[in-house]
């Protein structure tokens, strides 16, 4: 099986990865790549592309997409942790929520 793991996209750090048959072939982060410390709120599209070639693939290859997710309530109070560290910067804040 032949998986695309994309991370980071939301907040910061946006990275790929390519693993084929449970065997990690290629990773990489973003700002590797465009090199803007962060790369704060863009997707891994060139980390992508990277682990696509490196593992001599090509997008219609990928079979599975996998993606992180974690529910959390815009009530819970781990939502609003977060926002409140970072209270000095108002847009870290709202991405935050």
């Amino acid at each position: 099986m032949i998986v695309l793991g994309l991370g980071g996209a939301v907040g910061h750090d946006p990275a790929a990865a390519i693993v084929v048959d449970g065997v990690v072939i290629a990773a990489a982060d973003e700002e590797r790549f465009n090199r803007i410390k962060h790369a704060k709120g863009l997707q891994p599209e060139l980390a992508t592309r990277y682990c696509l070639h490196q593992a001599g693939l090509k997008p219609s290859d990928v079979q599975v997409v996998a993606y992180p997710f974690a529910p959390i309530s815009l009530f819970g109070p781990a939502r609003w942790h977060y926002a409140r560290r970072h209270w000095y910067a108002p847009d870290r804040a709202f991405v935050a929520i």
